[in-house]
This record gives C-alpha cells, structure tokens and sequence, in this order.
C-alpha cells in the first residue's frame, strides 16, 4: 500500500501525481511533510466544533432570582448593614434618655434589617446624628434595589444560550448521549494521538474504534449534525464559507491546535520558489486579507429567532421557592420560641415556694387583725384555711349571720 493510498481529496491527487498544486488552506503535519511540499503561511486556522443551532436551549433556569444577586450587591448590602448598625450604636450608647431598642446592638441590627428587606422599622432613631445616618442608609437602599432590579429585569428579558457544551473536554465527556466526528483524510487524528491529555487520548481511540463517526466530506459532516446528536470537529475557514448564512449551525469555539495554512505542492515541484515569493507579496501587501472579506464576506451572526422570552412558571417558580423557605423557617422558629417559653415557664413554677402570711407591723394593723378575729364565728374561726387544705363547707345559717353588723349577729 503506497501513501497516495492514505490520502483522500486535494492531497492524495497531489501525492498520486494528478495535480501539482494545492489551492486550499492546509496544516502541517509529519506524514504530509514527508510526501508533499508546503508554501509560506496564508492563514491561521484553527479547529472547531459545529452542532445543530436547534440543540442550543433558550432558557433562564431555575436560580433567576438569586442569580441576580451579583457579587457586589452582595458585598454592598452586607458592609450597609455592617457600617450602618456599629454608626447608631456609637451614636447612641453615650446619650441619655434613648429608648434601648436604640441602644441594643442586636435590636438596631434588626431594625435595619427590616428596612432592608422592606418591612418597616418600629421606631426611628432618637438623635439628629442617628436620623442622617439612618436617612443614608436608606438611600444606599434604594441604590441596591435599583441595580438588583435592573439585573433581574434583564434576566427575565433577554434569551440566555445554552449550548449542550462549550469546551473540548465537555464535549469528549458528553457521549454517548453527543457523538464527535471528523472528516477522514485530515491530520486531526494525527494531532488528536500526539498531543498530551487524557480527554486527546479517549476521543483518538474512539474514534479508532468507531468508523462510523468519521465522514468523507464537509457536507456529510453537516448533513449528520443537523439530524442527530453529532458533533462536526473541522476547520473554521470551509465551513465559515460554506455555511455563514445558514443559520441552522452553531460553532462552538473551542479553538483547538491552531496552525498557520499552507498551499500544498508537489515533491521537487520545479515553480514552488516563484509561487512562495508571489504568495509572500500578496500577504504583505495584504491583498489576502481583502481578498477573504471580498470572498468570505463579513461575520453577520445569525439573531435568535426569540430574543426576548415569554415568562412562565419554570422563570418565576424561585419566588415561590424563596416564599415557602421563608415560610418554613418562620414556623420552625416560632415552634421553638414556643416551646422555650413553655419550658421556662414550667422551670419558675416548678422552683417558687407558697407565700406565707405576712405579720402586722404597726399596732393599728394588729388592732384590725384582732377585730377581724373577734369578728369570725367560733364555728368558722376553727376552719382558717391554709393553702393545702380542702375547701370547707358553711351552712346557710352561719352565712347569713356572719354577714349582718357584728351587734345584732347571735
């Protein structure tokens, strides 16, 4: 088997003696530079890869709400809060005849808290000090609410992309649910098996193993990707001209092993010296580079068929998630202050002793003691009662007679 048997397309006519010259955009590699001459650079190129633009999801998730929290409206609210309750409780804690809610560190911590999250304050601060400070506080609010409104609103406005994968290594771990492919007869797998990585090493076996994933042409290529779960690895300049105004393909840009192009020339070629000092003037001249946007045209990315998303329940379900965590910490919360308070409250009944009489102090007080004594039936003076005795049971003649005036009693 000769080595124009390894060769398909432009350079296996060169190597077969079919052609001389190579007008194409080719990459180096140690088996072509061994049957084939190469040019000075035209280009640089690199590798990538193209999907369907269907497989592409347009949609928020599930955080859109908590996503809008950027870092520094994170940082901005905590030190607001931080800064704001240490400057009242300074301001407060020399001044006198100030309400303790605006002396409590943890109380004014509360407090602006409450602000934050717009439930109200209970009571405003004391001094004129504490009035500014709390009025700038307020303020800087408004300044947080305003910048977390605007990134939610773009998040809820604006179409998010979400490709199946976005680098090499996402997409090598993506099968089987993703196939990679590569059109044969190109130095890829030559690259794939000598660069160093374990990702390079798994997608060169298997494709090794599997034939099916590798295609002839760029349009077998494209033809796979756009019906199944095929991933086309190839070089940008064919496809960026052959498709840049079809909108149903999606480079993914991964930029793997970029290299310089180069015309490919047959061995011992007679001109190739004439043809490499032609090609090195029309580069530095740059008539290869308005001769690309001439050929190529200009880059015009294709717009999403929906740039702005309609809201449905699976954009707005995190307020409803935040309601209900809240909700559930509320009452978990309010079911240990309950039962805190119950077990303080069975701990002092269960430490107070029973009250005892106190004695008279003044002879006044022993006076109307002794009158009072004097003024109960004997019958009912031998049932004084103390607090663990039963109570007693009086009949209607002794009721009725203990209460007339004490002069006309029997």
């Amino acid at each position: 088997m000769g080595s124009a048997d390894n060769y398909s397309g432009l350079v296996g006519m060169v190597v077969r003696g079919e052609a001389d010259v190579v007008l194409a955009s080719l990459s180096i590699s140690k088996g072509r530079f061994r049957d084939i001459d190469f040019s000075s650079y035209v280009e640089l190129f690199a590798w990538q890869i193209y999907i369907r633009y269907s497989a592409i999801q347009f949609d928020i998730g599930w955080g859109t709400y908590v996503l809008s929290f950027d870092v520094s409206i994170w940082v901005g609210t905590v030190g607001l809060l931080a800064v704001t309750t240490l400057a009242l409780w300074l301001i407060h804690r020399s001044k006198r005849h100030v309400p303790w809610d605006m002396v409590s560190l943890p109380d004014i911590f509360f407090m602006l808290f409450s602000c934050i999250v717009q439930q109200g304050v209970p009571s405003m601060p004391a001094t004129y000090l504490g009035r500014v400070v709390f009025w700038l506080f307020c303020f800087s609010c408004v300044i947080l609410y305003t910048s977390y409104t605007a990134l939610l609103t773009s998040y809820l406005t604006v179409s998010t992309k979400t490709p199946p994968f976005t680098t090499f290594n996402a997409a090598v771990a993506s099968h089987p649910t993703w196939q990679i492919g590569i059109m044969r007869g190109t130095p890829l797998l030559q690259f794939l098996m000598e660069a160093k990585g374990g990702d390079y090493a798994v997608l060169s076996t298997r494709l090794k193993d599997h034939p099916h994933l590798t295609v002839s042409t760029e349009e077998e290529g494209v033809a796979r990707l756009l019906t199944e779960n095929y991933a086309f690895l190839t070089t940008n300049q064919l496809m960026t001209y052959m498709y840049r105004k079809n909108c149903s393909v999606k480079q993914i840009d991964i930029n793997l092993f970029p290299s310089y192009g180069h015309m490919g020339y047959a061995k011992n070629l007679p001109f190739a010296g004439i043809l490499d000092m032609e090609i090195s003037r029309l580069t530095d001249g740059g008539v290869l580079d308005r001769l690309e946007r001439r050929w190529w045209g200009r880059k015009i990315p294709c717009e999403d068929p929906e740039p702005f998303t309609h809201l449905d329940f699976t954009h707005t379900v995190t307020a409803f998630l935040i309601l209900l965590i809240g909700f559930i910490l509320a009452s978990f919360f309010l079911i240990i202050e309950k039962v805190y308070k119950k077990c303080l409250r069975n701990r002092k009944k269960f430490f107070v002793t029973p009250e005892q009489p106190k004695a008279p102090h003044s002879k006044k007080q022993q006076y109307g003691a002794t009158q009072s004594a004097n003024t109960i039936p004997s019958s009912a003076r031998s049932r004084i009662l103390t607090p663990l005795d039963p109570l007693p049971h009086f009949s209607e003649n002794e009721v009725e007679n203990y209460c007339k005036p004490p002069h006309i009693r029997k």
